[in-house]
């Protein structure tokens, strides 16, 4: 029995020059979007971008390196809510079907993000708590 091959997502959307596309298009939407930007007030995007670029292309299967801090020492002090959260993967899904990626590498990407809710917030959920 032979296991299957994992998708390099880096290559099905197009390396490089589809991953930017994607990554520039995207921190623009969460930037602008009225639920999440808040958070983006004061942060360099282009830096961001850099940053989002290599982690994404890395965990896509493209390799290189991320020179960003771990995750939850960059988000622990921000307050992310779950809401908050399940907001940023909404907007990379609408992001990734505009820019027409194929499904296998819309789920790759989404669920490796799902993974990192713990080292992103607090709540598990994402319910609105009363």
């Amino acid at each position: 029995m032979t296991s299957a091959r994992p998708i390099n997502a880096f290559t099905l959307l197009g390396q490089e020059e589809g991953l930017r596309a994607i990554i520039e298009d995207f921190i623009d939407r969460v930037a602008k979007d009225l639920m999440i930007g808040f958070y983006f007030r004061d942060v360099d995007l282009r830096q961001l971008k850099q940053r989002e670029y290599e982690f994404a292309k890395q965990h896509l299967g493209g390799g290189g390196d991320y020179t960003g801090r771990p995750m939850k020492k960059t988000h622990a002090p921000r307050g992310i809510m779950g809401g908050h959260f399940n907001r940023r993967l909404v907007l990379l899904e609408k992001t990734l079907r505009a820019h027409k990626a194929p499904e296998a590498a819309i789920q790759l990407w989404l669920e490796h993000n799902r993974k990192l809710r713990s080292q992103i917030t607090k709540d598990a959920t994402g319910e609105c708590i009363g």
